[in-house]
């Protein structure tokens, strides 16, 4: 009887300890309350940094207002939005010569390391080539505006025009 009630006695005490350790260690390892003030700090004793701000990529139904408008015997027919991204086709005579779009790169810094060396302007704006076929100005270090040519008649001048035809002041204005 008396090595049970030992068993019994070490089985309680053993229950308690590991409960008493566990709730110490579950108040130190659980998530703060964000109806609290945050009192966590740093090795040094210092409040941490707030958290940099996330930019949330642009709906790129927003982009369709400022892309060229039809205008004589070209037609400007809007193809692909999604967020961060609109797309046209420009068609002459009824017959695609380009596309068209605006892209947000904000998420995205190998786009925008493209234009760092660009000795060429367009509207303002630093401008490179796109393969053969393209021709992209990069606005606010953000947007992406980009003609690209679907037959080899569609020349890099008529590109470049394009490219001006689009409101890229009011783009850079976008937040």
């Amino acid at each position: 009887m008396f090595s049970l009630l030992k068993k019994i006695t070490l089985l309680v005490l053993l229950v308690a300890t590991t409960a008493a350790c566990s709730s110490k260690k579950a108040d130190k390892d659980q998530p703060i309350d964000s109806s609290q003030p945050n009192k966590t700090v740093t090795d040094n004793n210092q409040p941490p940094a707030p958290p940099a701000p996330v930019e949330e990529v642009v709906d790129g139904s927003s982009f369709n207002k400022f892309f060229p408008k039809s205008e004589g015997n070209f037609e400007v027919v809007f193809t692909q939005e999604k967020d961060g991204f609109a797309q046209a086709k420009l068609k002459k005579d009824g017959n695609e010569v380009a596309t068209l779009s605006v892209a947000d790169v904000i998420k995205n810094g190998e786009a925008v390391t493209d234009y760092s060396s660009s000795s060429k302007q367009i509207g303002g704006f630093p401008a490179v080539a796109k393969g053969n076929l393209g021709s992209a100005v990069l606005v606010a270090n953000r947007f992406q505006v980009q003609v690209r040519s679907k037959n080899k008649d569609f020349s890099e001048a008529d590109r470049e025009q394009w490219l001006q035809k689009f409101d890229l002041t009011t783009i850079a204005k976008i937040k």
